[in-house]
């Protein structure tokens, strides 16, 4: 859990007055919230989508730079979203078999 997660979690159960050692899940669903991972994964997805569909060339270039980055340094953002779609994609092809 990052940093952010930990302080996130330490306030939604301060607020509902519940013990530190109350479960993560139920403290996000009694508050209705979704772990921080899904927001930051659906607005890389909408960054992603809006590069993709933008009529410009020079973003365009960016996006294929990023991705060629990407095989070469682990860290770049690009690197991380299309890791997450491979887990992603495996998951549900696991699902299925």
């Amino acid at each position: 859990m990052t940093a952010l997660c930990t302080v996130h979690m330490c306030l939604l159960k301060g607020i509902l007055g519940v013990k530190r050692t109350t479960p993560n899940w139920s403290v996000l669903r009694e508050c209705g919230q979704e772990p921080l991972q899904f927001y930051w994964f659906r607005v890389a997805v909408r960054f992603y989508n809006a590069l993709l569909c933008s009529h410009s060339s020079t973003l365009a270039k960016v996006l294929k730079a990023d991705i060629a980055i990407s095989t070469i340094n682990k860290k770049c953002w690009s690197a991380e979203f299309l890791n997450v779609f491979m887990v992603w994609k495996g998951a549900v092809i696991s699902s299925i078999a």
